[in-house]
């Protein structure tokens, strides 16, 4: 499945004392595994975000950052609803602009660890074949410094699965002669 998405977060902790929130969007694209009979999978986001300042001295900022997780697939009955948990980690690049003078956070690029925990709802309508929709809390945690950011908010996004023909030739029996 490929997919496009947008989310916005909230800081928690002593970085929301410079930087209250960041919003943006991205690109994913998931892999089933044959593990579980396809229900799991791996998956790989890229993301870019704009830092919403919470402080006189921190002007805002961006974010990029690259993930690669692991998922489960869990179909809530017969309906079209199912619950899949995702974890991912990955590395996020920041851009931060801050007042002359500050110490605790000049101005410049960051590179910085992550882990994020998906815990998505979808959706996957019937009347529109191959396409799922996603609603999701999202929590990221980036640790820095023997200290950690920690970010929670929400996902919303539209995938759509790509998938490629099994072909029988014709001729040939089971056993590959």
């Amino acid at each position: 499945r490929a997919g496009l998405f947008g989310s916005g977060e909230a800081s928690l902790g002593d970085y929301a004392s410079y930087i209250g929130a960041r919003a943006g969007g991205g690109l994913s694209a998931e892999f089933a595994l044959p593990l579980f009979g396809g229900k799991s999978g791996v998956s790989v986001e890229a993301q870019g975000c704009r830092l919403f300042a919470s402080s006189d001295e921190v002007s805002g900022g961006w974010s990029g950052a690259a993930f690669a997780g692991v998922w489960y697939y869990l179909p809530l009955g017969k309906s079209a609803f199912a619950f899949q948990p995702e974890l991912s980690a990955g590395v996020v690049v920041r851009g931060i602009q801050t007042q002359d003078g500050m110490q605790d956070m000049p101005s410049g690029a960051y590179v910085d660890f992550a882990v994020q925990l998906a815990p998505s709802f979808r959706f996957s309508p019937a009347s529109l074949k191959g396409f799922e929709f996603e609603l999701s809390p999202v929590y990221t945690i980036i640790p820095v410094q023997g200290n950690a950011e920690h970010f929670v908010g929400g996902r919303i996004g539209v995938r759509y699965t790509v998938q490629g023909k099994s072909v029988k030739v014709k001729g040939e029996s089971e056993g590959g002669n």
